[in-house]
C-alpha cells in the first residue's frame, strides 16, 4: 500500500526462462536455463511472502525452459517449453501446504 518497491529474499535458483504461478499465497518458480551451469533445470522453488523464505520442492519430471505454467484447481500444469528441442509434454504438480 507503499506504491514503492521493497528488497526481499534473493531467489536461491538464479537463472531465466522460468515459469512463476502462485497458489494458496505461495509464489513457485518452474524450470529455466541455469547461466552459471549452461543448464536446463527441472528445480522448483518456492517463496513464502509471509516469511521473506524460499524452499525447495520436488523437481518436475522434465527439465524445461521458456515453459508456461498455470493454476487449475490447486495444481501447477507446467506446458511445453525447450529441452533437448521443443517439448509438447505437460506435468502436473499438486503442492502441498509450506514447511
Amino acid at each position: 500500500v507503499t506504491d514503492s518497491w521493497t528488497s526481499r529474499a534473493p531467489n536461491p535458483a538464479g537463472g531465466y526462462s522460468f515459469a512463476a504461478s502462485v497458489v494458496n499465497g505461495i509464489l513457485y518458480r518452474l524450470g529455466g536455463y541455469d547461466n552459471l551451469t549452461s543448464t536446463i533445470v527441472p528445480t522448483v522453488e518456492a517463496y513464502d511472502p509471509l516469511n521473506n523464505t524460499w524452499f525447495t520442492e520436488p523437481p518436475m519430471l522434465t527439465g524445461r525452459y521458456g515453459l508456461a505454467a498455470e493454476v487449475i484447481n490447486g495444481a501447477i500444469y507446467t506446458v511445453g517449453g525447450f529441452s533437448n528441442g521443443s517439448l509438447a509434454t505437460v506435468e502436473a504438480f499438486l503442492p502441498v501446504t509450506p514447511p
